[in-house]
C-alpha cells in the first residue's frame, strides 16, 4: 500500500480505533460475562428481551429457567462474533501497511466476516424465536394472555449486509487475480 495513505490520519485513527477496540470489546465481554454468571442479582441482566430498538421487560426469570440460559447463549453468539469480526478487520488494516489490500489473506478475511455475521443473524434469530416462544409458554401457564407471538423470518434485516460484504470478498479475490497477472507482466 502506498506510504501516503498508511501515514495518513485517518489511517492511524482506524488503526488505533481497531487495535484499541478490539481489547476492550474481550475485556468488556469477559465483565458482562462474568455479571451474568455470578451476581446473584441477575434482573438488571435477564429482566428483558433487548430487539432494534425496544426492550420487552420481564422481570420473573429466575437463574435455572431455559430463559436465563437462552439469554446467555444470545449474549455470548452477539460477543463472539463481534469480537471475531473486529479481529478480522484489525488484520486487514494491519495489513495495509504491509502490502496491497489485493491478498488472498484479506479475501480469507472477509470471507470470514461474512459468513460470521450470517451464521450470527440466523442463530440469534432462531434464539429470540425460542425466547419468545419460552416467555409466552410462561405467561399461558400463568394464566395471562402472550403479548408476544415468535416469528421466524427467511431474510432478516441483516442478511443484505452480509451478501454485500461475501460479494467484496469475490471482488477482492478477483482483485487478487488481476494484481498477480499485474506483478507477473512487470
Amino acid at each position: 500500500m502506498s506510504n501516503s495513505f498508511t501515514n495518513s490520519k485517518l489511517y492511524k485513527i482506524l488503526y488505533l480505533l481497531l487495535n484499541v477496540g478490539l481489547w476492550m470489546a474481550i475485556a468488556l465481554s469477559c465483565f458482562s460475562l462474568i455479571i451474568l454468571f455470578f451476581n446473584q442479582n441477575q434482573t438488571f441482566m435477564t429482566s428483558g428481551l433487548s430487539f432494534d430498538g425496544f426492550l420487552i421487560v420481564h422481570n420473573n426469570i429466575s437463574e435455572s429457567s431455559d430463559l436465563h440460559w437462552l439469554f446467555i447463549i444470545i449474549t455470548l453468539t452477539t460477543y463472539c462474533s463481534g469480537i471475531i469480526c473486529i479481529w478480522m478487520l484489525r488484520n486487514i488494516v494491519n495489513s495495509l501497511k504491509i502490502n496491497s489490500p489485493f491478498t488472498l489473506n484479506n479475501v480469507k478475511r472477509m470471507r470470514i466476516i461474512g459468513w460470521t455475521l450470517f451464521i450470527e443473524v440466523y442463530l440469534k434469530q432462531l434464539l429470540n424465536y425460542m425466547y419468545v416462544n419460552e416467555l409466552s409458554n410462561w405467561y399461558i401457564k400463568n394464566g395471562i394472555e402472550p403479548i408476544l407471538q415468535a416469528r421466524f423470518n427467511i431474510l432478516p434485516d441483516k442478511i443484505v449486509l452480509v451478501l454485500c460484504i461475501l460479494i467484496l470478498a469475490e471482488i477482492f479475490k478477483y482483485g487478487c487475480i488481476l494484481q498477480s497477472e499485474h506483478d507477473s507482466t512487470v
